[in-house]
């Protein structure tokens, strides 16, 4: 499995730039899921965030994201679905291995370090 497989193609990078520059964030950031994926935007009860809840088939459960408009709600949830999605499924997720390049310090946290 890769991104690739879990992330849609933007079907058309100029109506993307558009909605970006047009200020249309709420509906550029959904643009950002996936078929697998089923994204719910809640108020909370303390109504000063909103919750972007992302249903995920793959992962067989939910992740969330706060945010104080629907478009960083929804962000935030989508990044936290990447990085749940690469804590589950690790290297799986490349397309193409990355060499082992070596890290300068023994604290990296890059690709490569154990």
């Amino acid at each position: 499995m890769s991104f690739r497989r879990v992330m849609p193609e933007i079907r058309n990078e100029d109506q993307f730039e558009s909605l970006l520059e047009s200020g249309d964030l709420d509906t550029a950031a959904r643009e950002l899921f996936g078929p697998t994926t089923k994204l719910l935007v809640e108020t909370s009860a303390d109504d000063e965030s909103l919750r972007a809840v992302v249903s995920c088939a793959i992962l067989k459960r939910s992740v969330d994201g706060r945010g104080a408009c629907v478009a960083s709600a929804s962000l935030s949830a989508w990044a936290n679905w990447l990085v749940s999605l690469r804590l589950e499924f690790g290297t799986a997720l490349d397309d193409e291995p990355i060499a082992d390049e070596g890290c300068p310090d023994d604290k990296c946290t890059c690709h490569g370090a154990s």
